[in-house]
């Protein structure tokens, strides 16, 4: 009876030794992919540090410089800022990825005009900047999806850059294929080729891998470059996709962003960048336009990006009290607001002017410096058509009024125009 009980009391010891030995190893484990991950965004987080040092660094010899001519020194200023602005993104998305903040929409997106809009905007910056290269379409079928736009276009976006860096001379074709696996849903992939030299496979895997930026040549000058390419590997993977690259020396580099998507009818309301909305003179002629902003300086910029292209009426207010009043005592077919602004914030005035008054059924377009606005859910409530972040990119802004202002108000506005 006593061996009984005992070798019964010596068998629930041994299981209870080996769960708590189990149970320490599982947590071993956890804390060591928790550590790994902590240190893999740290790295980051320091790689885009070190990486805005050097822009800030070039800024300060194009403010100090005396030798070159001002028409070159504002234009690389103006690059330089823009570099400096995209590196601080990276960093607030880093720390969102970490926490597990990112938020990732559903809404409809036509894919082909979406692709010709970042086609059209890097063959831009290669023609700026004098690089050889030449952007062209691929296959672009139309296709309506369920998908969130602005990750989307980060992460094509991202795959052309560096397939515009790794070119020296050449081609970057960008194409869309759509698989059909059942009903409404299919799988969507964007393929962008380059002609540039190639690298082994094992290289290619790589590229999206921050612990192995010191290995690959493309980065050892520039190491943060690989910041937005793991960043896009992240995103992808929260849209329930993937990203890859396939190289063989010689061959170019291919890179894959592959997404499960939901088709979807063209609505109203509907993200469509379609080729018809080449947001030029045309686009805005005899509409009415009112700039929100608390500082002047960026109401300035403003009004410079908007001015040349036929507005009947621009109007610079400056905070959310002002915008208000000007909004509801008079009409306009678009208004760009400012989210972050003291004491009445766009928020709160887009909530005011859509409440009442002449301007309620205005376009809108929020424009803000936390880039965390464009996936507000705020947004969709207050009917804002497109978000643009700052510093503000002309093309980008142009596309974004174009995107938020549909069709038949255009042509409703030039009417009352030529009627008044």
């Amino acid at each position: 009876m006593v061996a009984t009980v005992g070798l019964g009391l010596l068998f629930i010891s041994v299981t209870i030794l080996l769960s708590a030995v189990i149970l320490v190893r599982e947590r071993q484990q956890a804390t060591t992919f928790v550590e790994h991950t902590i240190r893999e965004r740290t790295s980051l987080a320091h790689m885009a540090v070190f990486e805005l040092r050097q822009h800030l660094t070039s800024l300060s010899g194009l403010i100090d410089g005396r030798s070159e001519k001002q028409e070159g020194r504002t234009e690389r200023l103006r690059q330089t800022l823009d570099e400096v602005g995209k590196a601080l993104v990276d960093v607030l998305e880093v720390f969102d990825v970490s926490a597990g903040a990112l938020v990732i929409k559903r809404e409809p997106v036509e894919l082909r005009g979406l692709v010709y809009e970042l086609i059209r905007s890097a063959a831009k910056r290669a023609a700026d900047t004098g690089h050889p290269v030449v952007i062209e379409p691929g296959h672009l079928p139309e296709l309506w999806v369920e998908a969130d736009p602005v990750r989307i276009r980060q992460c094509v976006s991202t795959l052309i850059n560096q397939a515009m860096r790794e070119t020296t001379y050449g081609r970057v074709r960008v194409s869309v294929r759509s698989e059909h696996l059942e009903e409404e849903v299919y799988r969507v992939t964007f393929l962008v080729k380059d002609s540039s030299p190639g690298m082994e496979q094992e290289a290619a895997i790589k590229l999206f891998s921050p612990a192995q930026y010191a290995h690959h040549t493309a980065f050892s000058a520039r190491p943060a470059a690989i910041l937005p390419l793991n960043l896009a590997k992240q995103i992808a993977e929260a849209m329930g996709g993937e990203i890859s690259a396939h190289s063989r020396p010689g061959c170019g580099t291919s890179y894959f962003l592959t997404i499960g998507a939901v088709t979807c009818p063209a609505g109203d309301g509907a993200h469509h960048t379609g080729t018809d909305q080449n947001a030029d003179r045309r686009e805005f002629e005899g509409l009415r336009i009112l700039l929100v902003d608390d500082n002047p300086v960026n109401l300035f910029v403003l009004e410079e990006m908007v001015m040349p292209h036929g507005f009947a009426h621009v109007v610079s207010v400056e905070g959310g009290e002002a915008a208000i009043k000007w909004a509801q005592g008079e009409h306009f077919d678009i208004i760009l607001l400012d989210v972050m602004m003291p004491r009445v914030d766009g928020w709160a005035a887009a909530r005011a002017i859509r409440s009442e008054g002449k301007s309620k059924n205005a376009a809108m377009v929020a424009v803000s410096a936390d880039h965390r606005c464009a996936h507000d859910p705020r947004l969709g409530r207050l009917g804002i058509g497109a978000f643009v972040p700052k510093p503000l990119n002309h093309d980008d802004l142009l596309s974004a009024m174009a995107r938020a202002l549909p069709v038949p108000k255009r042509l409703q506005s030039e009417a009352t125009a030529k009627v008044d």
